[in-house]
């Protein structure tokens, strides 16, 4: 149809971040950007620059280009879950438990929604809890190293060493 989806956009973008090329995901983010649906477009344009003010830990800009993004599309839950990671690592654990809960509320399926508050949960030592949402995201994407990562590393918590053994496994494949 000669439309770039938001996720596809999101995702290229993301991926370029995570190789730190920065540069290439402003070009990426600035030239498809007219390849986006009317609707999307300005949600997901900020989305992907607060991602990379993110990744540069310019908190500020990632919370001012996330509300951006939010005024545009309230119901955009990877901007709420974003949002929760920036205050993550902030230290400001009430909002980021307040953004991750937002987020699911809105999108309770959403692969990146789950492994984040599965990620939170683990990290707040909630391992059963942790579980049940890191299974679901690795439902929704089987290929996550990621999910499964942190799926082998609440397995070896409670001590069950097979289901560690077949997320750790999962992590080369």
């Amino acid at each position: 149809n000669g439309w770039l989806s938001r996720n596809t956009y999101r995702n290229i973008c993301t991926i370029a971040i995570r190789l730190q090329r920065l540069e290439e995901a402003k070009k990426i983010t600035i030239e498809y950007k007219d390849l986006l649906r009317q609707d999307d477009r300005e949600s997901a344009y900020h989305f992907n620059l607060a991602n990379m003010a993110f990744s540069e830990k310019n908190y500020d800009e990632a919370i001012e280009l996330s509300h951006k993004a939010l005024e545009v599309d309230p119901n955009y839950a990877v901007q709420y879950a974003m949002l929760a990671e920036i205050y993550y690592d902030l230290h400001d654990f009430e909002r980021s438990w307040s953004e991750i809960e937002r987020a699911y509320e809105i999108s309770p399926d959403s692969f990146q929604v789950l492994l984040t508050y599965g990620t939170f949960l683990m990290m707040d030592k909630k391992i059963d809890k942790a579980i049940s949402f890191l299974e679901r995201a690795a439902s929704a994407n089987p290929d996550s190293y990621v999910v499964h990562y942190n799926l082998s590393q609440a397995y070896l918590r409670k001590n069950d060493l097979k289901r560690h053994y077949i997320h750790n496994k999962e992590i080369f494949r």
